[in-house]
């Protein structure tokens, strides 16, 4: 039967697991399509939905095999936390939106659990 979990977000390494984030988020996603289309609003914009987002890192045939490849090597955690980004964002924040998501240091060594604003993070699987 279908289950819900409830837990945290983990990270492997916060500065890396960001960094890969803001390359998907920055990334130009007008070479998805074999004809050339218009360029996307970005991942972050208000107006784009979480279902839009979703769409565009999922394969599909009507991609091209670069672009599908592409999204093959994308580790399905950090394809998680693109998604936990989106949720999470507030315009205000602007383009400084990594400085909103951290880890506690627990005895001089970063933790793995994802927090926003210095509040723990929580998901659903």
């Amino acid at each position: 039967s279908d289950m819900i979990t409830f837990g945290h977000l983990r990270i492997d390494n916060v500065k890396r697991d960001l960094a890969y984030v803001d390359m998907i988020l920055r990334r130009d996603y007008s070479d998805r399509f074999p004809s050339q289309r218009t360029s996307d609003l970005p991942i972050l914009d208000p107006r784009r939905s979480m279902g839009s987002i979703v769409k565009l890192l999922t394969p599909s045939e009507t991609y091209t095999k670069e672009y599908n490849d592409w999204l093959e090597t994308i580790p399905p955690m950090i394809r998680s936390l693109v998604f936990f980004v989106k949720h999470c964002y507030e315009p205000s924040w602007g383009s400084d939106w990594k400085s909103h998501f951290t880890v506690q240091v627990i005895d001089g060594r970063e933790g793995d659990v994802v927090h926003v604003d210095w509040q723990r993070s929580s998901t659903q699987y």
